[in-house]
């Protein structure tokens, strides 16, 4: 997809290494737009998104830099994930990017080819340029789903259901307009109405839905540098963290319920959000090579830190794990039917130990949330909990703890208090 204007300035310029792609991250007081060049092959480069605010793939994308009649053109050449992502190892395949580059700059030579022109013939195929917002939204729609393959059938409908629930009100208020013509004071009447509708939260997942909209207009170059992203700006309406932990007279009905599985590898699964405090989706997809029975780690991939995470491990965690049958050919710790995939559905088993322990209103991720909340009882400090968790920004883990984090520093100064009226000192030597 071309662009007269001038290539956007390097961050720098080196060898593309994961390390290097995957550590990069947007800068906000930067230029608009901002890439990390390679040495190694001319013009290629990863250019950094708005989206790409923290480290790992989200939000960067290949683009190559050319010049073509004279003129500076540049042309994206995919989403680093999944499409220059290696499927059976996880890991970002630079070396099979720098070959299609390679060809590409050696097709414009030959043969004048122009990458840029055949991405616009395509999308002038698909009728997109200048088409309403609605038409947009629907190949938005498509490239995010196809951005999401590698996941489950089950997944990618839910994702398809969150993007028709919260673009229903994006598309019913700007849905007949061009993406040009939506400024940010639109956006703001509109989402200030959605809120006072008495739907905050809601207002704020079809804001959220928004933004992420123009920025992949921007990043396919379907509306110009001029317009930016209008709705980046407009801030979301405060949201009260959910609080809900296992409760000490709760947690043994919990227990003897998750134990009760005649499914081993539920029981475990379960078990082990409870032992690590991992995300579900990110335990699921751990496989075993990421697992280190020696030093009894396990590493998370692609988290939602946008970095990996190894975990320490508990001798009853890796108990648990050496209880987990190996099935051949599948890499995962928690395999499905097919080697290509882990297990996703743990629900019913989820809706069993709920109805057997009575805790009907405790979600699966609040075995997460209990996992920190032993921990800051315990008087760990929030940072450390927030690395534990793998929390990108301590503000989450205060939001979610600090009234625990509270309540175990009122308990440690209670054995102070205790310490000194026995006439001891209050730290034992």
């Amino acid at each position: 997809m071309s662009r007269t204007a001038s290539i956007p300035r390097p961050l720098s310029t080196g060898v593309l290494s994961e390390a290097r792609v995957t550590s990069a991250t947007y800068d906000p007081a930067g230029p608009s737009r901002q890439v990390l060049w390679d040495s190694k092959v001319a013009g290629l480069g990863i250019r950094l998104t708005p989206a790409a605010r923290t480290s790992g793939l989200k939000g960067k994308q290949a683009v190559l830099s050319y010049r073509h009649a004279g003129k500076k053109r540049l042309v994206s050449l995919g989403s680093l994930s999944p499409d220059w992502l290696n499927r059976s190892t996880a890991r970002l395949d630079l070396e099979s990017l720098r070959r299609k580059a390679q060809q590409l700059r050696i097709d414009h030579a030959q043969a004048g080819t122009d990458p840029a022109q055949a991405k616009r013939t395509e999308r002038r195929a698909k009728g997109l340029e200048g088409a309403p917002i609605a038409k947009l939204w629907a190949e938005y729609v498509a490239e995010t789903i196809r951005l999401r393959a590698q996941r489950s059938s089950r997944q990618i409908a839910r994702a398809r259901e969150n993007l028709r629930v919260r673009g229903k009100p994006v598309l019913a208020e700007f849905g007949a307009l061009t993406a040009a013509q939506v400024n940010r004071q639109m956006i703001r009447i509109w989402f200030v109405g959605l809120t006072k509708g008495g739907h905050p939260y809601a207002a704020n997942r079809s804001l959220q839905a928004l933004k992420a909209f123009y920025n992949w207009l921007l990043s396919e170059q379907l509306v110009p540098e001029s317009v930016g992203n209008p709705a980046r700006l407009i801030k979301l309406n405060p949201e009260r963290a959910r609080q809900r932990y296992v409760r000490d007279e709760e947690m043994p009905a919990l227990l003897a319920a998750i134990d009760a599985r005649h499914d081993p590898v539920a029981r475990i699964y379960f078990r082990l959000i409870l032992e690590t405090g991992a995300r579900k989706s990110e335990l699921i997809a751990a496989r075993w090579n990421d697992y280190d029975a020696d030093n009894k780690t396990l590493t998370l991939r692609n988290t939602k830190a946008g970095h990996d995470i190894t975990l320490a491990m508990s001798e009853s965690a890796c108990a648990l794990v050496a209880e987990l049958p190996r099935v051949d050919g599948s890499p995962w710790i928690f395999p499905s039917d097919s080697p290509d995939e882990p297990r996703f559905n743990f629900a019913r088993e989820w809706k069993e130990i709920r109805d057997a322990s009575g805790l009907q209103d405790l979600r699966l991720h609040d075995l997460r949330r209990t996992h920190g909340a032993i921990l800051v009882r315990a008087g760990v400090s929030l940072p450390l909990v927030a690395a534990r968790l793998g929390h990108k920004d301590i503000t989450t883990t205060q939001q979610h703890y600090a009234p625990l984090e509270t309540e175990a520093q009122r308990a440690l100064a209670e054995r102070v208090s205790a310490a000194l009226s026995r006439g001891l000192p209050p730290v034992a030597k």
